[in-house]
């Protein structure tokens, strides 16, 4: 009888550990985004940090991993002349976080090309609230009608 209490102690011991040492499923998001990211591998790296963040919002490093992946998206997407597609990427970023100047900027020169000025102006204005030494955002604003 004491060999079966043993058998039981251990094998929950292992099962606890198993348990333990599992990472949760937003881990493994984060990680397999975070590793897509760092290959390129932008459609891949959003679809897995936008499923972490869903699980885990309030964890502050999936929210960096996903703004630097919408900002390098959107930046591909704008060289690839698919603006509409860089906008919303664009748009995402400012909806996660507003106080990165760096998508405001890629939105002002997005909608300076597409001569949209209102939109250019509020957002090269915003950059500058957010970024007063910020060069290009002074230079182009300068410059807008």
């Amino acid at each position: 009888c004491r060999w079966l209490w043993r058998g039981v102690a251990l094998t929950l011991t292992i099962l606890l550990l198993i348990f333990a040492l599992t990472p949760p499923k937003w881990y493994r998001s984060l990680e397999e985004g975070r590793q897509a990211l760092q290959r390129g591998d932008l459609e891949k790296a959003v679809y897995e940090l936008e499923l972490s963040y869903a699980r885990k919002p309030d964890y502050p490093l999936t929210k960096e991993y996903l703004l630097d992946s919408y900002l390098l998206r959107g930046n591909r997407y704008y060289e690839r002349g698919d603006l509409v597609a860089a906008e919303a990427d664009y748009r995402r970023g400012v909806a996660l976080d507003d106080s990165r100047p760096d998508f405001h900027y890629k939105l002002g020169v997005l909608y300076h090309q597409q001569r949209r000025i209102p939109e250019a102006k509020r957002e090269f204005t915003k950059v500058l609230k957010l970024d007063p030494k910020h060069k290009g955002a002074r230079k182009m604003l300068e410059s807008l009608p």
